[in-house]
């Protein structure tokens, strides 16, 4: 190989690496927001009282919803932990 292709071999060799650097360090944010948001769920979680009495008409569409919430919260936690396993 000539000089110039070291270099232009180099130069790919540490863009790549700056590329796997910029990709967990957008992994770990994105995981940080994450974390941050289960959080602050769970805070709104310890402060509301739930009755099931008040919640009138709407109680039958509210738990389905509710639990669309917790199976999509349950899946959000899997995939984090699946992630951390690696």
């Amino acid at each position: 190989m000539n000089i110039q292709q070291d270099t232009l071999d180099a130069k790919i060799d540490e863009m790549r690496e700056l590329l796997a650097q910029l990709e967990r360090a957008a992994g770990a944010a994105r995981e940080d927001r994450q974390h941050d948001e289960i959080e602050r769920l769970e805070a709104h979680l310890e402060n509301a009282e739930l009755s099931l009495d008040k919640l009138g008409d709407f109680r039958e569409d509210i738990l389905d919803e509710f639990h669309e919430v917790l199976e999509r919260l349950r899946e959000l936690l899997q995939r984090l932990l699946g992630q951390q396993a690696h």
